[in-house]
């Protein structure tokens, strides 16, 4: 169990460092598919609740304290559920701080189709392996 929040916290400490990092000399970089470009995002995926900061932040509490009540109510706690919520984590954080003005800072562009931060890969990684384990529980 003390392995699960060790991966926690470096999940969350790593991509505080990618952001910062980018926040400070990143402004473009192209290799092949990948293209490493600074870009602040005021909203969610695919720029829902844009320029709704309180909003935003509210929903993203809500969403992370219903997540967390659910888990430790069916004691489900896989690395699934820990990228999810280090992700959701990660991106609050950033969204709240003085400097940010409500924007988190995204700097990965695959193929100039999405543009997105380690958080993000966090939670979509982690939804892809909470899925499998349910889907997995569930056949017979």
């Amino acid at each position: 169990m003390i392995l699960k929040y060790i991966f926690f916290i470096l999940l969350l400490i790593l991509d505080g460092m990618s952001k910062y990092f980018a926040n400070l000399n990143l402004f473009y970089f192209n290799y092949k598919i990948i293209w490493f470009q600074y870009a602040e995002n005021p909203g969610m995926s695919f720029g829902l609740l844009s320029n709704h900061k309180i909003l935003l932040i509210f929903f993203q509490t809500f969403m992370i304290s219903a997540f967390l009540y659910y888990i430790i109510k069916k004691k489900i706690f896989n690395y699934g559920v820990l990228l999810i919520i280090a992700g959701a984590i990660g991106n609050i954080i950033f969204r709240v701080l003085p400097n940010s003005n409500g924007n988190v800072i995204d700097f990965i562009n695959l193929s100039n189709i999405f543009i997105f931060n380690l958080a993000d890969l966090f939670i979509s990684i982690g939804v892809i392996i909470y899925s499998y384990n349910v889907l997995k529980r569930k056949s017979p």
